[in-house]
């Protein structure tokens, strides 16, 4: 299943999860708490910013508007 990280109020992921439903693709959200970002999604994020996508093979997605294209 796909997997979007965010926080829980980023107007960005709203973007990527609105499409998502629109094309009623299954996914979960994970939040993450920004001012403690862990170790892990740093490492899914060179721009430490979300969301982030994981896709179901594990692929990093980042930046909304990539996410969305």
């Amino acid at each position: 299943m796909i997997k979007i990280i965010s926080f829980k109020i980023c107007p960005f992921v709203q973007r990527v999860t609105a499409l998502l439903e629109a094309k009623e693709v299954a996914y979960e959200i994970d939040y993450i708490d920004l001012s403690n970002k862990p170790q892990w999604f740093l490492d899914l994020s060179p721009t430490g910013q979300v969301p982030v996508l994981l896709t179901e093979s594990g692929e990093a997605l980042f930046e909304s508007d990539a996410i969305i294209e």
